[in-house]
């Protein structure tokens, strides 16, 4: 009654979402995540073609990022800030790996590295940005076991923003009181590559 009218809403699931609307790489690899948790709370396999399908997504998504980056003249700014501010592309690599998905080429993984590098340029030697908020990107590089040239890249520019913080010593940039009294100049030299940031790196990850 009333003249109230009713119709079916779709399901907000990239994995079903059509061509209209654009993916988001963080919301992909968290389905992609959440498909595999789901099979195995299931017991049962994980469909391969459908997750085949939202890396194939996931890998057009990052291309047509890139090719936004590099016309900069008619896209103002980091092609990715608004998708993969912060730490979302650490997020993203993190979750994709938690899924086993091994990206064809390292294409994926690079490319996440490739934009978590400029957003540690665009803000990790902020005041803002805490010592803590450059560690949780690497380590969720590390843990994801993203090797090459782009993390390696990621690790050096993390390095830097370190170094800024440790120059600057203000107390909410590397003197965090929950660190418990991590050695960063051990962890500047173990990004630089004088031995293996990873795993067993001094602070846990």
């Amino acid at each position: 009654g009333g003249g109230s009218t009713w119709e079916l809403q779709p399901i907000n699931n990239p994995l079903f979402n059509n061509a209209k609307s654009e993916d988001n790489v963080l919301q992909l690899a968290h389905a992609a995540l959440g498909m595999v948790v789901s099979t195995s709370e299931r017991g049962v396999d994980v469909n391969e073609e459908d997750l085949d399908r939202l890396v194939s997504r996931i890998e057009a998504r990052l291309q047509t990022l890139q090719q936004r980056k590099a016309m900069g003249t008619f896209f103002p700014g980091t092609a990715a800030a608004g998708e993969l501010h912060g730490r979302k592309a650490a997020d993203a690599a993190f979750w994709l790996s938690l899924a086993g998905v091994n990206a064809r080429d390292n294409f994926i993984y690079d490319e996440l590295a490739q934009v978590a590098s400029e957003e540690l340029l665009r803000f990790g030697s902020n005041k803002s940005c805490r010592a803590k908020d450059v560690l949780h990107i690497v380590e969720r590089f590390a843990m994801a076991g993203v090797t090459g040239s782009s993390v390696n890249q990621l690790y050096n520019v993390a390095a830097d923003c370190l170094e800024v913080k440790m120059m600057s010593n203000t107390s909410d940039s590397v003197d965090d009181s929950d660190d418990d009294g991590i050695d960063y100049n051990n962890i500047i030299k173990s990004l630089r590559g004088d031995f293996a940031f990873g795993l067993h790196s001094d602070r846990s990850l």
